[in-house]
């Protein structure tokens, strides 16, 4: 079995760039998940906030019963919120996993991260 890994930007973001946490009550997607079986992808996530008090943000793996809640610090440098979160690619037929973001506070934090897609072959 060989594996080739390929680095892509989260799929909620536009060529790489940041992606703005808008939302407070209805999250913000942030990635979308492989819908190959033989795919796995490892994703890695940091947020920067602009405001000037703590922002809290809630991320949400495959929906609502997983939640991942972070505060995140004032005025930071890239705070690491994701490390090494893994999502593996679904069959045929299946609905793909979507990471989800929301925040305490809109537009004052965007998202920097990458994707290392796994593939098996």
């Amino acid at each position: 079995m060989a594996l080739t890994t390929v680095i892509r930007p989260l799929s909620g973001s536009t060529a790489g760039a940041p992606v703005q946490v808008s939302a407070t009550t209805t999250d913000t997607v942030l990635h979308t998940g492989p819908s190959t079986s033989t795919v796995i992808d490892q994703m890695f996530m940091y947020a920067v906030n602009s405001a000037t008090a703590r922002v809290t943000i809630r991320i949400q793996v495959a929906g609502s019963a997983n939640i991942i809640t972070e505060e995140v610090p004032a005025v930071s440098y890239m705070y690491p919120i994701v490390s090494d979160l893994r999502i593996w690619g679904v069959s045929a037929g299946d609905t793909a996993t979507v990471i989800q973001i929301g925040a305490s506070t809109s537009a004052v934090v965007k998202i920097f991260g990458h994707v290392n897609r796994i593939t098996e072959s």
